[in-house]
């Protein structure tokens, strides 16, 4: 309900008309007798006050722009009550000032004929428009959701159904767990296909074994004697004679023949068989994206909270900035959005600081006094893309590089990209600012954004032109629940790639490997670029036939905007789509294990994020990790030794 009031006062600031008035009156109403009855009595206290100032504009027509940074201020403090009482944000520590200023301006009529505007009426003013307002408020404001329940998205006017949210997730498990069953299904009619295969190549056989033994007793004459009887009427040449041999032959030409025909009848089934199973995958398909849709939310749910945060930091600051959203139907599961809320206002924040001029810079600038802040949310392909830019001045590439240099970060002399700078503010402590403000100067915002993205197995790229705009681009994949991947063959095992990053397989035929400092590098289509050997990656054994097998296909893998990987593998096998299961608290966490599958054959495989684990090994963590995996294994070898005592009986 406050969602749905904020939603109203800004239809009441952009459009000033009465029916605007009125249906902000009408949410404020219902918002305090919700308060009421369940005892908060803050909100009821604020709501009423409110209430009481538009019933009072919507009488008189006046609207000042004082009394509009009041009715504005009072719904931000009323929507950030309710965050604290979800527990997702803090109480507002003005509360009792908004509520005097509210006091003061109803107790003292002077106050209302400073700086007044008119309220224009609204050009249909019946009570069916009026409902029809109250709504559309409703659709374009749904309540946030807690972690107990969830409201599945309405179509068209379709009714909402309120389900808990372990039950969607029950149905997601359930899902994967059909979709494994699938695959095992799959790979079992693949293996009985490959066995007819084998009966054809042994009809074949008996085939030609049976022709040659006819041969042999037809042509060369291995037939029995020819019987001796003493009716002379017939000559030995006017008729044939056939022995046991003989007839035997004939039946195993009838028996081979019966096969292939029993065979062909099999193919004819498993064909049949393959079609359904194909069929069911897709109705599976559909089935697993409709139980997804049920954890997706529209974007919109969050949208007064960061033009909320957008208008405090303009007060806060005392610059004029203009919030703008694009996509704001754009479904997003749940838990991805409420994760995505903090870094998006930390984003919001710093471009309103660091990025915004002040009115009047804009102005000698021949910008406007007004900034524009936009966020556009969007889909590419099974990618969520948010984009938050600005038309500020853009990032400060000489700040970014002496900054750099002081902190040890570059050497004097070295000139990056710029492309490179714009990375360095992701860094931890970065930061360009010499004091510390309220809102910036810490260092520890963007790197906490860029963390939270890479949690949630995104990527973040920045993108700026001085004194023109600063871009950043935020892509998460749309479900963590299921994955794209390729199977490749390591050694003895099958290892799950998850196909985040990876731009193209490229064929060992295209590859020519070098050595550059102690680097491998390899050269395709006349760009060089660092290369990794799995094994390597993984810690497995390497090989040894490696060199005899010659070149290998590569994976090229986009770790960042600036920087693109090759990656050494055995074998691609197959390309799927997969359910990514977690590993539970049994097994300890790894570096780039994003999970586990469970393949057609019944083999459990782990799934890899090969840009996590490039990221994590660049920044130190892969090889801490590793020595403390060398001296558990170092400790276990220092223990009382073990013997095991096998035996090759079936029990």
């Amino acid at each position: 309900q406050t969602q749905e009031l904020s939603t109203a006062v800004q239809q009441v600031m952009a459009h000033g008309d009465v029916e605007a008035v009125q249906l902000a009156q009408r949410v404020a109403h219902t918002l305090k007798g919700a308060a009421n009855t369940v005892g908060i009595r803050g909100i009821a206290e604020i709501s009423h006050s409110l209430e009481d100032i538009l019933i009072i504009v919507a009488e008189t027509g006046e609207l000042s722009t004082e009394l509009s940074s009041i009715i504005q201020d009072a719904s931000d403090c009323l929507e950030a009550m309710t965050e604290a009482l979800l527990g997702v944000g803090d109480p507002p520590p003005h509360a009792l000032d908004v509520l005097q200023s509210m006091l003061d301006w109803i107790a003292h009529p002077e106050l209302r004929q400073q700086g007044e505007q008119k309220i224009q009426p609204a050009v249909e003013t019946s009570e069916e428009t009026a409902t029809g307002q109250v709504a559309e408020a409703h659709d374009h404001a749904a309540p946030e959701q807690t972690t107990h329940e969830h409201v599945t998205p309405a179509t068209d006017n379709a009714p909402l159904l309120r389900v808990p949210m372990t039950q969607v997730d029950d149905l997601l498990r359930l899902s994967g767990e059909s979709k494994i069953i699938g695959s095992q299904l799959k790979e079992g009619l693949r293996r009985v296909e490959s066995q007819l295969h084998g009966v054809r190549r042994q009809n074949q056989m008996l085939q030609q074994l049976v022709n040659e033994l006819e041969q042999l007793v037809d042509i060369r004459g291995v037939s029995a004697p020819m019987m001796r009887s003493g009716n002379t009427d017939f000559d030995a040449l006017e008729m044939d004679q056939y022995g046991e041999l003989h007839t035997l032959s004939r039946r195993l030409a009838e028996v081979a023949v019966d096969s292939r025909q029993w065979n062909a009848a099999a193919q004819g089934e498993v064909d049949s068989l393959e079609e359904l199973l194909l069929s069911q995958a897709q109705q599976h398909n559909d089935a697993q994206d409709s139980i997804l849709k049920m954890r997706m939310v529209p974007a919109s749910t969050i949208v007064s909270r960061l033009q909320r945060a957008v208008r405090q930091t303009c007060r806060l600051l005392d610059k004029q900035v203009q919030l703008t959203v694009q996509g704001e139907s754009t479904l997003i599961d749940s838990d991805s959005l409420s994760q995505l809320i903090d870094p998006l206002m930390h984003l919001l924040r710093n471009a309103i600081d660091h990025g915004m001029e002040h009115a009047e810079e804009r102005n000698a600038l021949g910008k406007g006094p007004q900034g524009n802040l936009n966020i556009d949310f969007g889909r590419d392909g099974n990618q969520i893309v948010v984009r938050v830019k600005d038309d500020g001045r853009g990032l400060n590439y000489a700040a970014i590089h002496a900054t750099a240099i002081d902190r040890g970060m570059l050497q004097p002399g070295a000139m990056p990209s710029e492309l490179q700078l714009a990375r360095m503010i992701l860094l931890p402590g970065f930061s360009t600012r010499s004091e510390v403000t309220q809102v910036s100067g810490r260092g520890i915002g963007l790197d906490v954004v860029h963390d939270r993205v890479l949690k949630l197995k995104g990527t973040l790229d920045v993108r700026s032109v001085a004194g023109q705009f600063c871009e950043f681009t935020i892509r998460l994949p749309a479900s963590l629940l299921s994955a794209h991947a390729l199977l490749i063959r390591n050694g003895k095992h099958t290892v799950a790639i998850a196909s985040r990053g990876i731009r193209q397989i490229v064929d060992s035929r295209a590859i020519k490997l070098s050595s550059m400092d102690n680097q491998l590098m390899a050269q395709i289509n006349d760009e060089v670029y660092e290369t990794h050997r799995l094994e390597t990656l993984l810690g497995t054994t390497i090989d040894r036939r490696n060199n005899e097998r010659g070149a290998r296909p590569a994976l090229l893998v986009e770790i960042s905007a600036d920087r693109v990987v090759a990656i050494l593998v055995q074998a691609v096998l197959d390309t799927v789509d997969l359910v990514v299961k977690p590993l539970g608290k049994y097994v300890p966490s790894s570096i780039g294990v994003v999970g586990a599958t469970i393949l057609g054959d019944g083999s459990v495989a782990p799934v890899m994020d090969i840009p996590e684990l490039l990221r994590e090994r660049a920044a130190g963590r892969y090889e801490r990790a590793r020595v403390v995996a060398d001296h558990v294994v170092h400790d276990r070898q220092n223990q009382a030794p073990t013997v095991l005592v096998v035996d090759d009986s079936l029990s």
